[in-house]
């Protein structure tokens, strides 16, 4: 089985950002080596604007260093779908991701008969299923999922742009107050993975993968993430 391991890359203009993709990266590369994962970086010039329409600009939220772009948060729907062309399971994590636990496979957490997984952050104010980490299995359904997930515009009128794009084929409201409504053509292939792996406070539980989620601020997210890494070494320790 060909497995690959994608995030997206950083501008070094954006001081903490870059700092942070690079801490991300060195535990995104270790798992990769240890679990048989090709790992992959991607953004803009990776892409052909004729197939993914509004992927240099034209959809919210800009990019705060040039805000004639659409935000780099957007690249994670084409790269998971092209890669779905080439490997047969492809594992997403934001760049303000890092790994704690090294020791398992987050592969091994999809089920036989499921494509797509993702941690659900359902609460009134939150952001439903949660693009951040993505486990996906090559299948009809998960190659157009990915598609639609582009080529719709609940986006619009969503609180998570991008994310508000999966939350609607899965058959979530897309803004507050947020909930599931409705059953989808997707929902029978979608794993709801274990808030182990898209933990957004690490303190006081279980956390494999901790995702710096909520803050907006490049430092206080490199902080946080360093601050998850310090603590996961010395239990490890």
């Amino acid at each position: 089985m060909r497995k690959i391991l994608i995030t997206c890359k950083a501008d070094q203009r954006e001081v903490f950002w870059w700092d942070l993709w690079k801490l991300a990266r060195e535990t995104f590369i270790d798992y990769s080596i240890r679990h048989g994962y090709e790992y992959c970086e991607f953004w803009y010039d990776d892409f052909d604007e004729a197939r993914w329409p509004g992927i240099v600009h034209g959809r919210l939220p800009t990019w705060p260093m040039d805000r004639s772009k659409t935000s780099p948060c957007w690249l994670k729907i084409p790269a998971i779908a092209q890669m779905l062309e080439k490997y047969d399971l492809v594992v997403y994590l934001d760049n303000d991701c890092v790994i704690l636990d090294q020791g398992k496979d987050i592969a091994e957490e999809l089920p036989a008969e499921k494509w797509l997984a993702m941690h659900d952050a359902t609460t009134a104010e939150g952001c439903g299923p949660n693009v951040g980490v993505v486990v996906c299995r090559s299948a009809p359904a998960a190659r157009k999922f990915w598609r639609e997930a582009w080529d719709i515009d609940a986006w619009k009128t969503a609180k998570w742009t991008d994310n508000g794009q999966v939350m609607h084929l899965l058959g979530y409201t897309t803004a507050p107050p947020l909930k599931k409504i409705r059953d989808t053509e997707y929902t029978p292939g979608y794993h709801i993975l274990g808030e182990e792996w898209n933990n957004y406070a690490h303190h006081g539980a279980p956390c494999r993968i901790f995702h710096a989620a909520w803050g907006k601020n490049g430092e206080w997210k490199l902080e946080k993430m360093r601050e998850a890494l310090r603590g996961a070494h010395v239990a490890a320790g």
